[in-house]
């Protein structure tokens, strides 16, 4: 009988091991924030990372694996860490500071690619509209007002900020009152840029007050730039709110005498009611700060002609307009950004959409790679497993395939398999190594569907080097084949 109890208590002891080992990628939200100050060097190089249990198991662990842009996971080519959670909506924040300055790295969780993050950095513009998806990973390039002596600030993503209701999130102003932006490039080269936000108010209207820190202190406020609006009540509407600003409106306090150039570009957002204990219910939504003028992205690597010139670096860039007499008369801006990472975002359940600022997009079957539809939306006509490939000029980039309904075939054979593809990015020669893998070719192909190259393989051989170097910078495909049939795709960028 004690046999009994021991074998009992060992199985159940396993299964629980098991239970808890599980990496539950689909229940958690993955937030980043840099410090304070991003001009300054002693801030560079780290990151805070966090990651809210946001489903119902309160007791599990996950791996994460993070590298450069492009790292292969699970050939210690990354750096790894791991998350323990147990309870339920709490979260873990990871500490790193050791990065390369302004590399941009992968980040996984439990081997599945997440997003990608930066060190600290002045901001071109933000954009924020507080829709954070499962499995992704997304900037928060602002703070809460506090007098915590933490490098990041205080976080103003948690349970009590966040409201969600009919499945559309937003920032809750009770729970902040004020927030402060990252350094902005507008604002410290003095270029005109707009504000935009959406808001819904229950009660009085308040004073929307914008002021630029100067000194890199969060109290007393020692501002460059001073703006105050009315904002009205809107009978618990949503409204959305609009401010143009031209270089005229900036005000220098030069009086300051804490006043430093290379800590100047912080908005601090505050709402003042305007009669004592007039807060009501107060949300914020789809926050916007750019430059007023062009924006255009472009892949890394890659460049665009701006007003004469081949850019291919990241940033605001100006051209003066003279009139007939010579005289100055306008000053055009551009804003020029590299793609974001591309995802599959689902906006209804028979609807689907590609993220980012793409020319094309081509929607295709993850069993044949047969083109289904084009256009950033996708509207599956039957079940089965997509992805999409973005493409912009000569770069492009793709996704995962992704499920819609309950598909008849299967694509099992895509995921009970890892082969490693390293270096990548690569420049020159690449390692293919298929592990145990049956497979008879190795095709490159480019996002045309061309193909490039093709190995045969050889009996008892599993690593294989291929020499890129002749290809042009861009997106391609390493596919797996067994006897003529497609069993893996891995991509592969060249630089």
């Amino acid at each position: 009988m004690k046999k009994i109890k021991l074998i009992v208590l060992l199985v159940f002891f396993g299964l629980f091991t098991i239970i808890r080992a599980q990496c539950r990628l689909s229940e958690i939200k993955a937030f980043y924030y840099t410090p304070i100050n991003g001009l300054d060097s002693i801030n560079h190089g780290k990151v805070k990372i966090s990651i809210f249990n946001a489903g119902d198991m309160s007791d599990w662990d996950g791996e994460i694996e993070y590298g450069i842009k492009g790292f292969t996971p699970n050939t210690n080519s990354g750096t790894t860490d791991s998350i323990h959670f147990n309870e339920e909506n709490t979260s873990e924040d990871i500490f790193i500071s050791n990065l390369e300055h302004d590399a941009i790295y992968d980040l996984y969780i439990c081997n599945e690619y997440i997003g990608e993050f930066q060190d600290a950095r002045e901001l071109l513009k933000i954009q924020m509209d507080f829709e954070f998806k499962n499995n992704k990973l997304y900037y928060i390039p602002m703070y809460g007002n506090t007098f915590s002596d933490s490098v990041y600030g205080k976080n103003i993503i948690n349970a009590g900020t966040l409201i969600t209701e009919n499945d559309e999130s937003f920032l809750s102003e009770n729970h902040i009152g004020a927030f402060t932006i990252h350094d902005l490039t507008v604002l410290r080269e003095e270029i005109p840029f707009r504000i935009s936000f959406d808001r819904r108010r229950f009660g009085t209207s308040v004073y929307l007050t914008i002021i630029c820190q100067t000194d890199g202190t969060i109290w007393p406020l020692i501002p460059f730039y001073y703006n105050s609006v009315t904002v009205p009540a809107s009978s618990n509407q949503w409204m959305n709110y609009e401010f143009n600003e031209p270089v005229d409106n900036y005000q220098i306090n030069s009086n300051n005498s804490n006043y430093d150039l290379t800590e100047m570009g912080r908005f601090l957002f505050r709402f003042i009611p305007t009669i004592s204990g007039g807060w009501g219910n107060s949300y914020l939504d789809n926050i916007i700060i750019e430059p007023d003028g062009l924006n255009e992205e472009i892949c890394a690597g890659e460049g665009a002609w701006i007003y004469g010139n081949l850019e291919t670096e990241e940033g605001i860039y100006l051209d003066t307009i003279f009139n007939s007499m010579g005289v100055l008369d306008s000053v055009v801006v551009t804003t020029l950004e590299f793609h974001p990472p591309l995802y599959v975002e689902e906006v209804s359940p028979d609807v689907f959409m590609a993220t980012g600022n793409w020319d094309n997009y081509s929607w295709r079957s993850c069993v044949n790679d047969s083109i289904v539809e084009l256009g950033s939306n996708f509207s599956p006509s039957e079940d089965g497993y997509y992805y999409v490939i973005a493409s912009d000029n000569n770069c492009a980039d793709t996704t995962e395939c992704f499920t819609y309904g309950n598909p008849d075939i299967g694509i099992d054979e895509n995921e009970s398999f890892v082969i490693k593809i390293y270096p990548n990015p690569v420049n020159d020669i690449v390692n293919i190594d298929l592990g145990d893998v049956s497979a008879t070719q190795i095709v490159l192909s480019d996002i045309q569907g061309k193909r490039l190259k093709t190995i045969q393989i050889e009996a008892g051989k599993s690593l294989y080097m291929l020499n890129v170097d002749k290809f042009r910078v861009g997106l391609y495909f390493v596919e797996i084949f067994f006897h003529g049939e497609r069993i893996k795709t891995e991509r592969l960028i060249i630089k």
